[in-house]
């Protein structure tokens, strides 16, 4: 009875990382870097007002 043991599985394949090149893959990684310079460094910058905060830019997480 037990010669009629069907798999349902197959057995666990490891996935693993590989290191992708090329100009899409180069522009997005440009593209990022601007974003994530743009978004920590602009509150930096500072803005002379009287009525409002000192800084140029000010981003509201809420």
């Amino acid at each position: 009875m037990e010669e009629n043991v069907q798999v349902l599985y197959q057995k666990h394949i490891p996935i693993v990382t590989r290191s992708v090149k090329g100009k899409f893959r180069t522009f997005k990684t440009a593209v990022t870097v601007l974003a994530f310079t743009v978004f920590f460094l602009l509150p930096w910058l500072p803005w002379d007002r009287v009525s409002a905060a000192n800084q140029a830019i000010l981003f509201d997480l809420t």
